[in-house]
């Protein structure tokens, strides 16, 4: 089917127009990164760089590098651009006549009309060069070869320093990736987290598992399930709400230790704090007591802080806006839930009829009241006096 957008029928066109000048809109072979732009930066701060008209007259070709075209103008017989790679922006300064790129018919004479008339913002290409810095103090690359790497059919977001909805963001985060730094920089730091929580519970001798997503039955908690069908076994099955059950089934089959992350489903309300697929870490070991997980808890979030953030004091802000310090290089502080409830609901959960603890839920603002059991009721009046100023 044909695409309706003429902005997208545009750039199929100059796919078109890149073939016909011989080069292919999209790479077949291996392109080399000599560096990434964060390295680039970095290092070109404590390097001598040589000035604009050296490199006009004989240029180094000693960095590679390649990402996606996010900012184009052009000055004449100089143009600018920036590129964009999964680490930062770097400045690049193309001059008519200083590059080639690769592929193009020795009769197409002008490589920077195919840079200009055919590269769009969203292009992906790999570049050549030589580091210097514009009279302004800007870093950037002096480019000698240009590879084109992949055309981009859709235009990139109008908004491009950052998407303003948060359920856009949530929804499509490949554009939040796109336009918006912060939001790369966490799935890296989770990328590390993740790998720090296996690596610490690998060095405990933990042996890592994976459970049944499927289940003819939901356990392990309480929550509402998402409902499938198995078409070979002709069942209904759900997704799982928790790994519990079976992590402790194979402890009962001999294991001593494992740990498991995982996925799990429930359908319900949906906050920033509620989702309705979610990942889960759950641990458990043999011979083991609450004391242990105490401590494996601490040691495990002390190597995260360490080893990922490189520091263990945090600052963070309560409800109320106050600044609190929380150093994860120290033992936790402890309490006990009835102690907590006592503290900040002024109700003793011992001697209170069912009566108290539904007045107190209204009282504190708990929304689901009717059809709710006592000890859910507990819970949520925790929840909504207590859990927020633990800290």
């Amino acid at each position: 089917m044909p695409y309706s957008d003429p902005l997208i029928q545009e750039r199929i066109r100059k796919i078109n127009e890149i073939k016909k000048l011989g080069v292919q809109p999209y790479a077949k072979t291996h392109f080399h990164i000599s560096n990434n732009t964060q390295e680039i930066l970095e290092a070109a701060k404590n390097s001598e760089l040589r000035e604009i008209k050296e490199i006009q007259a004989e240029a180094n070709i000693n960095i590679s590098i390649a990402g996606r075209v996010v900012l184009y103008r052009s000055m004449g017989k100089l143009a600018f651009a920036q590129i964009q790679d999964e680490f930062g922006r770097l400045q690049v300064c193309f001059q008519k006549d200083q590059f080639t790129v690769e592929e193009l018919n020795e009769e197409e004479k002008s490589p920077a009309k195919f840079i200009e008339k055919l590269v769009d913002l969203g292009d992906f290409i790999g570049l050549t060069g030589e580091i210097f810095k514009t009279n302004h103090g800007e870093l950037t690359l002096f480019v000698k070869h240009v590879r084109f790497l992949s055309k981009a059919l859709r235009p990139m977001p109008e908004k491009f320093h950052g998407i303003a909805s948060q359920e856009t963001m949530y929804r499509e985060r490949n554009l939040d990736l796109m336009t918006n730094q912060n939001t790369m920089n966490r799935f890296k730091l989770r990328s590390k987290m993740v790998h720090e929580i296996r690596s610490f519970f690998h060095d405990k001798e933990f042996l890592e598992i994976e459970t049944p997503i499927l289940q003819s039955q939901a356990g392990g908690a309480m929550a509402k399930v998402f409902n499938t069908h198995h078409n070979a076994l002709d069942q209904d099955m759900v997704l799982r709400i928790a790994s519990e059950l079976d992590n402790k089934r194979v402890i009962g089959g001999g294991m001593n230790k494992i740990f498991e992350i995982c996925k799990d489903f429930r359908n319900e309300g949906t906050d920033p704090s509620h989702l309705q697929e979610f990942t889960m870490l759950e641990w458990y070991a043999a011979y083991a007591d609450i004391d242990d997980n105490k401590r494996w808890t601490e040691e495990m979030l002390h190597r995260v802080c360490k080893n990922v953030f490189k520091k263990d004091i945090f600052q963070v802000s309560d409800t109320e806006g106050n600044i609190t310090e929380i150093n994860f290089g120290e033992k936790f502080a402890e309490a006990r839930f009835p102690d907590l409830l006592k503290e900040f609901a002024d109700l003793d959960m011992f001697t209170a009829s069912d009566d108290e603890v539904l007045e107190c839920a209204k009282k504190v603002g708990v929304e689901k009241i009717e059809g709710v059991g006592r000890a859910n009721l507990l819970d949520d009046i925790y929840k909504k006096t207590a859990r927020c100023k633990l800290i």
